[in-house]
């Protein structure tokens, strides 16, 4: 309603991806030539920082694949736990699936998806962990998924990467703009295609 009035008012505009850069254009034309994209940057002190007795302490003592962010539909995790499944059925592996991040809006499908899958006890809700966890996280997973439907940005990808964990992200949105060559890419409605690149992953560095 007060969008299209602010960004006549305003002077210039800044976004953080050129995605977003366009979305604007695209339903507000007049900005074109008064808006510039600039990416968002990790903190400092995310890097590699290996903590097996910290991990061990959250209850991760296998191989895991990690997501981060709050638990709402946007995030698109339903898909994640299929592929998941997709991955351990067949299998005697220990890989678990570690999710980090607050409960958020319409939360209850993916809890009953987890209530319901049938390698349930390999699959970790961690909820909200402090930065030293959380990097410790980042530099130990096997891979770090964002299976998100839609991202402004898409802050966790920057954070897994300068941890060194490889990265297995949807193609929506920015997320190939963030991720770049570094990613390995899915549709984010098939939990077939985020399995077999999971499984491409896995094997390579296996």
């Amino acid at each position: 309603l007060f969008l299209p009035s602010i960004l006549k008012k305003t002077d210039h505009v800044l976004t953080n991806s050129e995605y977003t850069k366009q979305d604007i254009i695209k339903h507000f034309p007049f900005t074109k030539h008064k808006i510039t994209s600039t990416l968002l940057a990790k903190e400092s002190f995310f890097k590699p920082q290996e903590d097996l007795t910290l991990l061990r302490e959250l209850g991760i003592n296998s191989p895991y694949i990690l997501h981060v962010g709050t638990i709402e539909p946007r995030k698109n995790l339903n898909i994640l736990i299929e592929a998941f499944e997709q991955i351990k059925q067949g299998t005697d592996q220990s890989l678990q699936l570690v999710l980090v991040g607050k409960q958020g809006w319409k939360s209850e499908d993916v809890f009953k998806a987890i209530e319901n899958a049938p390698h349930k006890k390999d699959i970790k809700v961690l909820g909200y962990v402090e930065r030293n966890a959380l990097i410790a996280l980042y530099s130990s997973a096997e891979a770090f998924v964002y299976p998100s439907l839609f991202e402004g940005f898409g802050l966790p990808l920057v954070e897994a990467m300068a941890c060194g964990c490889p990265i297995v992200s949807s193609n929506a949105a920015c997320l190939p703009e963030i991720a770049g060559k570094a990613g390995l890419y899915f549709s984010p409605t098939s939990s077939n295609e985020l399995a077999q690149q999971l499984k491409t992953l896995l094997t390579d560095s296996s």
